[in-house]
Parts: C-alpha cells; sequence; structure tokens
C-alpha cells in the first residue's frame, strides 16, 4: 500500500509541476514555448529512442536497414493514403466544386500600383536598423 501511495504522491507533484509551468498567467508566450520545447525535446532527455525491432508487412525484423526502409516507406506514404480513403469516402463530391465560386481567372495580368520616390523614402525610414543581414 505504501508504494501505491508514493507513486500516487509522485504522480499528484508532477501533474502541479506541469500545471504551473504551462500556466499562461504566470508565463509569456514565449516562456511557454520554451517549456514546451524543454518538455518534449529530444536533446533535453537522458535516454534516447531505440527501435530494436519492427513488424513490416506482417514480418518482425531486427535489421536496422530495414527498420529505417521500413519507417521511411510508412512516413513517406501516408498522406497518399489518408488521400486516396479520402477519395473512396468523399465520391459523390466533385473536387472541383469550389470553382463555381471563383471568378473566372485573367491570364497573364498583374497590376502594381505606381510609387514615386518620395514615398520609397518614407517606407525606407521607417525599417528598423539592424534587422538587416548586411549592410
Amino acid at each position: 500500500m505504501l508504494i501505491q501511495d508514493i507513486k500516487r504522491c509522485i504522480t499528484e507533484l508532477q501533474d502541479n509541476h506541469y500545471r504551473q509551468m504551462f500556466d499562461i498567467r504566470n508565463n509569456s508566450v514565449k516562456k511557454l514555448w520554451n517549456n514546451l520545447n524543454i518538455v518534449c525535446s529530444f536533446k533535453h532527455r537522458k535516454s534516447k529512442i531505440n527501435i530494436s525491432n519492427l513488424v513490416i508487412n506482417g514480418c518482425k525484423t531486427k535489421d536496422n536497414l530495414e527498420i529505417c526502409n521500413g519507417l521511411n516507406d510508412y512516413f513517406s506514404t501516408v498522406g497518399k493514403k489518408l488521400v486516396d480513403e479520402l477519395e473512396c469516402i468523399n465520391t459523390s463530391v466533385d473536387p472541383n466544386e469550389f470553382k463555381q465560386y471563383c471568378d473566372k481567372p485573367v491570364k497573364n495580368s498583374v497590376f502594381v500600383q505606381p510609387v514615386n520616390a518620395s514615398e520609397l523614402l518614407q517606407l525606407i525610414a521607417k525599417l528598423q536598423n539592424g534587422k538587416s543581414s548586411g549592410i
């Protein structure tokens, strides 16, 4: 019973710690993102993720190259597979239906309003110093 009480106490303390860490009233947006990066970042973790085996197409493998290729194949095709599934679900919806709400396109037309030198100088004067990559 003592071990369960200790685990429950630790869990409550962790919950309280993270609640304070991500409390918007006490932190700026920058501090919240910094805390999120600390909690989720792999470089701050003491242990690294190591995948020792993986099931690919029903076959279990321990070969690092096969594991790498299997993960690459999965993550590089997941978008296509989701689109294919959506196409099967939405066969009754015309994918070009949105075009009825658009105006007819005018090819080879771009209009840029002319700017005079004084307007350009005013805009340049408003730029902040020290934000450029060079002179």
